[in-house]
């Protein structure tokens, strides 16, 4: 277990160091990140129980987690911009950026501070329940591998809360400024309001949105035409093999699809954009805007495939709820939520990072673990599972 917790508290070390924190939060966040790692719990309860004397109550120790993770003096804040630092060099390697909004319910939730209403995407029926919004932010390459880069708490409630997309903006812009700006920024339908894509032509970067199909595109010729109706007629004479797992035998493979393309603008964006449209088969056809110029049919099945790997990072923040269970959380200070649940995705992150750049040391702690399925795409799973018994056993 020592060789274990040193590994995991070294790449706490590194980003703390970068963030500029102090030792005694340093530590605090060291421990949180081991505590989570070995029980898939977000409890400060054990926290506690690592740091109690032998005789020592429980309550005690808990108390002073609790007061140092709300602390108005932490410096645990400067982890947001240290982690962004440690991990730059490895995320530079990655082709793509995907940027998410997700949510953290707390249906039976009253004494949290600035507690919001959201819509419980893990409920089959959706329902509003109280909880809070975060932004995921991750980066990922062709493989599938992810990299978590941001796990941000927002509320509608609370008082620094301007606008939705001001939510999503400032850590995007925090990647930028440690990634710079060579990466393809992926988006879901949910950002292809015009004044969002206003401000990523701003940015300066490259970036593809799906979109929702109910806004007027200009033509070449000047024409204003709807583009759900350019979307339907558009002729799709391309092909490309979409990748996909087979969730019978969880083996990697591809399905055919065709793609048509088409140059357009947009009312209030003078620059040349592109739509792809991607036959969705029995489903609705995928409808993508770039800012990229596209001229030939092997750039924009380069688009297609880019963004069709957004569902790494809807499995990255999948495996964050389930893994470190972040929707468990029991602080009820805004700053501890925030802070708690940066560290859930740190303890993540550190996990992905050992993948990417550890692939030996990570074999060896997956091969502890039992495997159903030899071949898997994302092994973030299995690494935590392998982790945590080697913490469990004392390796």
């Amino acid at each position: 277990m020592a060789s274990t917790i040193r590994r995991l508290k070294r790449s706490v070390q590194k980003a703390a160091k970068a963030g500029g924190l102090s030792a005694e939060d340093t530590a605090l966040a060291a421990e949180i990140v081991v505590s989570i790692a070995g029980t898939g719990k977000v409890h400060l309860s054990q926290v506690a129980r690592r740091l109690k004397g032998a005789d020592e109550e429980l309550i005690d120790p808990e108390r002073n987690v609790s007061e140092r993770l709300a602390a108005e003096d932490s410096t645990l804040d400067g982890l947001r911009d240290g982690w962004l630092q440690i991990v730059a060099r490895t995320a530079k390697r990655l082709a793509f950026i995907t940027v998410d909004g997700s949510d953290i319910a707390k249906p039976y939730g009253k004494a949290f501070e600035h507690l919001d209403v959201v819509r419980d995407a893990s409920d089959p029926l959706k329902r509003i329940v109280p909880g809070y919004w975060t932004v995921q932010i991750d980066a990922l390459d062709e493989l599938h591998r992810m990299l978590p880069l941001v796990s941000d708490v927002f509320s509608t409630k609370a008082p620094e809360y301007k606008t939705w997309y001001d939510a999503f903006l400032r850590p995007m812009l925090r990647v930028i400024a440690r990634l710079g700006r060579e990466h393809t920024w992926l988006f879901d339908r949910g950002f292809d309001a015009i004044d969002f894509l206003k401000t990523l032509m701003t940015l300066r970067i490259h970036w593809v949105v799906r979109q929702t199909q109910t806004r007027y595109v200009l033509l070449g010729d000047g024409e204003l035409v709807p583009m759900h109706l350019l979307a339907a007629g558009l002729h799709k004479p391309h092909s490309v093999d979409v990748p996909y797992v087979d969730k019978r035998n969880h083996e990697p493979k591809v399905a055919p699809a065709s793609f048509g393309f088409a140059p357009v603008r947009l009312p209030g964006i003078d620059a040349p954009l592109t739509m792809i449209v991607v036959d969705g088969g029995r489903d609705e056809d995928i409808v993508l805007l770039t800012n990229a110029r596209v001229t030939d049919a092997d750039q924009a099945e380069q688009i297609v495939l880019a963004y069709l790997r957004r569902w790494g990072s809807e499995e990255a923040t999948r495996a964050l709820k389930q893994l470190a269970r972040v929707e468990d959380f029991r602080v009820r200070k805004w700053e501890s939520i925030q802070r708690l649940t940066h560290l859930a995705m740190m303890t993540s992150g550190v996990q992905a990072l050992m993948l990417l750049t550890r692939p030996r040391m990570a074999a060896r702690y997956i091969a502890r673990v039992a495997q159903f399925f030899e071949n898997v795409l994302l092994k973030n799973y299995r690494l935590w599972e392998g982790i945590a018994d080697a913490l469990l056993s004392g390796a």
